[in-house]
C-alpha cells in the first residue's frame, strides 16, 4: 500500500476515533500489508481514547518474512499442548486452489509437527 493511501486510511481511523472517543471502545484489524506502519495505525486508532483495544491479525506482522512457519510451529504446539485448536485464513484463489507458497509453508508446518 503506498504511504500516501496509507495516510489517508488512517486519516480516516483518526476522525472516527476523535468523534466516538470513549464510547469506541476497540478497533480490529484484519489483514495487512508490506510496509505497514502499525504505530501509525495505533495512534490513529487511539486518538480520542487511549486505553482503547487494538488488535492486528497476526499475519500482518509476518507479511514478507521468511520465517513465518516458525512463528506457527510455536503457536501450534502451545495451542494443542492445551487440548486447543487452530485454524489458518489462508488465501485462496478465485479458482479453488491455494498458492505454491501457502502449500509449501502448511506442507513445512505438518513436517515439523508429526
Amino acid at each position: 500500500m503506498p504511504a500516501e493511501i496509507q495516510k489517508r486510511y488512517t486519516a480516516v481511523i483518526t476522525e472516527y476515533s476523535r468523534r466516538f472517543g470513549k464510547l469506541l471502545d476497540g478497533w480490529w484489524f484484519d489483514g495487512g500489508f508490506a510496509g505497514m506502519d502499525h504505530k501509525l495505525w495505533l495512534r490513529a486508532a487511539r486518538t480520542g481514547n487511549p486505553r482503547r483495544a487494538v488488535t492486528f491479525n497476526d499475519g500482518s506482522f509476518c507479511l514478507g518474512s521468511s520465517k513465518v512457519v516458525d512463528d506457527l510451529e510455536t503457536v501450534v504446539r502451545d495451542f494443542k499442548a492445551v487440548g486447543g485448536g487452530v485454524t489458518f485464513n489462508v488465501g485462496i484463489f478465485q479458482e479453488g486452489g491455494l498458492g505454491p507458497d501457502t502449500v509449501s509453508q502448511l506442507a513445512e508446518l505438518a513436517t515439523r509437527l508429526r
